[in-house]
């Protein structure tokens, strides 16, 4: 087996192409028959070829000991030679795998919104580790990608994504008890959050607002719910008539992209 140079001929230039050979015998004699095309080699390649013909030890490589093949070649490079590594296949293995588009596209959109220096200006600095403006988006991403509680996301989903790269958070800095304390840091500016949406909406999405959509839900506690004014019982959607329950009031566009939300006693029927 040996290494087969084609010449040809394009655009007034002279091209080399090289192809692996083999003589076999057949009925007509010795013929050359090809068993790969190299195309055209580079002068790294090359000055490689070389390398590996001064191994001894391999019969393949002997095979392929053709060192003359090149030697006619005025060639001047002095491109690097890149080394060859062994590895050893079935001992590859992908580890600590972690989303990434989901989480991409999901920042992505929640600056395009202005939302992140919303929350910069809306929230001032204090003795906060983190700011309070990038807690809030990871649990706005949280919600878009893997809905769930706040602990789901700061121990479950936060630590499989690629967001702490994009923030620059690790999943240490990332916990429920932040989550939670972020949620009565937002609630007070919540006018401020819905006035906002509904302007960058009109201004990237050309929505409309001479027509909104308002829908009213509910959501019921087991127990006494003492502490919450607004628990009370009445016209359960749920059926669950033993229970106190607070109701949720959403609007939306017409395309049903929402830009506000009001909480109110759970006694109206």
């Amino acid at each position: 087996m040996f290494l087969k140079r084609h010449q040809r001929r394009k655009d007034g230039k002279t091209h080399s192409y090289w192809a692996l050979t083999e003589t076999v015998r057949t009925s007509k004699g010795p013929r050359h028959r090809t068993v790969a095309y190299l195309g055209e080699s580079t002068p790294s390649e090359r000055k490689g070829w070389a390398h590996l013909e001064q191994q001894p030890d391999d019969p393949v490589l002997k095979a392929l000991h053709q060192a003359s093949l090149f030697e006619c070649e005025n060639d001047k490079d002095t491109e690097e030679v890149p080394k060859l590594v062994h590895v050893r296949i079935n001992g590859v293995r992908v580890e600590k795998t972690r989303d990434f588009g989901d989480v991409w596209l999901a920042l992505s959109a929640w600056r395009a919104l202005g939302l992140e220096k919303l929350f910069l200006n809306l929230i001032p600095e204090g003795k906060e580790e983190i700011s309070w403006a990038y807690i809030v988006g990871i649990m706005v991403i949280g919600r878009v990608c893997s809905p769930g509680s706040e602990r789901h996301t700061a121990q479950d989903w936060y630590p499989q994504t690629s967001l702490g790269d994009l923030l620059n958070l690790d999943s240490e800095q990332v916990y429920a008890q932040r989550l939670y304390r972020a949620l009565d840091t937002v609630f007070p500016r919540k006018v401020r959050i819905e006035q906002h949406l509904k302007k960058r909406f009109g201004e990237l999405l050309n929505a409309e607002y001479e027509l909104v959509l308002y829908d009213i839900t509910s959501t019921y506690f087991e127990g006494e719910a003492q502490s919450n004014e607004l628990a009370q019982r009445g016209y359960s959607r749920d059926r669950r008539f033993d229970c106190k329950q607070v109701c949720i009031a959403l609007m939306t566009t017409t395309g049903g992209l929402p830009f506000g939300y009001e909480a109110f006693r759970g006694e109206p029927k």
